[in-house]
């Protein structure tokens, strides 16, 4: 992955299932000067950044951005490994970054607009 220019290593690695990437929470929004927040007996994750606020539940297709819903075309989820797995493309668009994928490179591309 590789965060406004800059490589990181995220482990464990992203993930493909069907059309979709997911991505281990923690690493990458940290590196986006994210909050991270685990409620481990509500299955939720809370991420902050700035004045954006996303609630994300593991198995649902819904999320709170600010406050309001909004659909997932796929739902968060916890690995065999214990790691919690998030869409990419929401998840760091709801922060208001721009995604890429550079295919020849296996490489997701986030640029942070702020």
């Amino acid at each position: 992955m590789r965060v406004n220019g800059t490589y990181i290593d995220v482990s464990p690695k992203a993930k493909i299932i069907g059309e979709s990437t997911f991505i281990p929470l923690r690493g990458v929004f940290e590196a986006m000067g994210a909050k991270v927040i685990w409620e481990g007996t509500r299955q939720q994750v809370t991420i902050v950044k700035g004045s954006k606020t996303i609630v994300l539940n593991i198995g649902n297709k819904q999320a709170l951005v600010n406050g309001t819903g909004q659909a997932l075309s796929n739902a968060p989820f916890i690995s065999a490994e214990g790691s919690t797995y998030v869409p990419l493309r929401f998840a760091t668009e709801a922060l208001g970054a721009q995604v890429a994928w550079e295919s020849d490179k296996w490489t997701a591309v986030i640029n942070q607009m702020d």
